[in-house]
């Protein structure tokens, strides 16, 4: 229930909104288009509107895990502590929120690197890239969690935002 509503909602914003302005992102910093309308063109005429979305069906498993767990495990804890939670202070709900990212960043960032690497390997597919990569980076786990402590440090803005949203929306009903 609360881990698959989690994962919907990551997989739908991704589709809708996050995922093409990542590509753009990821077409500026690695093939020097410059500003957003010149990353939009490139990688509209590589690819058409197909183009937007390279890689996206690799990302969408790592999407579900990693919402789901952050959205459903945040709503999963609360309801674990019930009326506790209400008195738990804002810097331990913060710490079980950073808890929550941090286990879903770790299932879910094996798929955002093929992802980072289908952006930006055009017309290559997931069996290519992943065999160039894995062998590029001198292994598997070298390959699937190069970065990772960027990701880490990333869990601390989402254990903020879940802690933040949660209050405000605590102020807001009272």
């Amino acid at each position: 229930g609360k881990v698959g509503s989690g994962a919907a909602t990551g997989v739908i914003n991704a589709l809708v909104w996050a995922y093409p302005l990542d590509v753009m992102r990821q077409q500026m910093a690695t093939k020097n288009s410059g500003t957003w309308g010149k990353a939009a063109k490139d990688v509209y005429s590589q690819g058409g509107l197909r183009g937007f979305y390279r890689g996206f069906m690799m990302d969408a498993p790592g999407l579900m895990i990693f919402r789901g767990v952050q959205l459903g495990g945040w709503d999963l804890m609360k309801d674990y502590y019930g009326e506790e939670w209400g008195k738990m202070n804002r810097v331990s709900r913060f710490a079980h929120g950073q808890v929550i990212s941090l286990f879903g960043s770790v299932f879910s960032y094996p798929w955002d690197t093929v992802r980072r690497n289908l952006m930006s390997a055009t017309g290559s597919t997931y069996s290519e890239v992943y065999r160039s990569g894995v062998a590029t980076a001198g292994g598997f786990r070298n390959f699937f969690y190069a970065g990772f402590s960027a990701r880490v440090l990333s869990s601390v803005v989402n254990g903020a935002l879940l802690e933040g949203f949660d209050e405000w929306k605590r102020t807001k009903d009272a």
